[in-house]
């Protein structure tokens, strides 16, 4: 069951991270003997759909992390769970 008031359309995690467009930041990573490693990174706070997601005591379902990385060839996506102000 929906909470009242979620009406719109799921949106895949694709098509956050392309709403998102190139909003990320660059991270490097891995200096040293190795060559350095760097990517471009989308945080956006999400709440999760499908597959019956595990509603909050008040009936909501709680935001959560989406961590995506960019560019599209090299996406990864990973959910982060913390309180909404971290």
């Amino acid at each position: 069951m929906r909470p009242q008031g979620s009406r719109t359309r799921p949106l895949s995690l694709r098509e956050h991270m392309l709403a998102a467009g190139r909003r990320g930041r660059a991270v490097t990573w891995r200096k040293g003997s190795r060559a350095a490693m760097s990517s471009h990174f989308v945080l956006l706070r999400v709440r999760l759909a499908g597959r019956r997601p595990q509603p909050a005591c008040d009936g909501t379902i709680p935001l959560v992390w989406l961590i995506a990385q960019w560019p599209e060839d090299q996406g990864e996506y990973r959910f982060v769970v913390r309180p909404g102000a971290a």
